[in-house]
C-alpha cells in the first residue's frame, strides 16, 4: 500500500529493523504488534531485517542513506549494504 498523498511518487512504507542480540522476531509478529499501534496507511508493506543501520554523524538512523540504497536497488545495482540480510518480507 502506498502512503496517502505519496502514491504519485510510488512510495511505500517500509520498516528497517535491527534486532537486539539474541532477540528473534518475524515480520508477521512485528506486523501483529504494529497493527494495534499504527493507522492502516502507516503499516509497513515491507520489512527488512538488518544487522546494522546507516547512521548520521550524530548517531541517528540515516533515512537519506536508506533511500539512496533503495534507489540503487531499483536501478538494478542490487544490495548495496554488506550487512543486508536475506530476509526481506513482503
Amino acid at each position: 500500500s502506498t502512503k496517502p498523498g505519496f502514491s504519485h511518487r510510488g512510495e511505500i512504507v517500509k520498516a528497517y529493523v535491527k534486532l537486539k542480540p539474541g532477540l528473534v522476531l518475524t515480520s508477521t509478529e512485528l506486523r501483529g504488534f504494529l497493527k494495534d499501534n499504527l493507522a492502516p496507511f502507516e503499516m509497513p508493506s515491507k520489512v527488512e531485517f538488518r544487522n546494522e543501520l546507516p547512521k548520521t554523524l550524530i548517531g541517528k538512523p540515516s533515512r537519506k542513506e536508506l533511500v539512496a540504497e533503495e534507489q540503487r536497488r531499483a536501478a538494478g545495482y542490487g544490495p548495496s549494504h554488506d550487512d543486508l540480510q536475506d530476509a526481506v518480507a513482503d
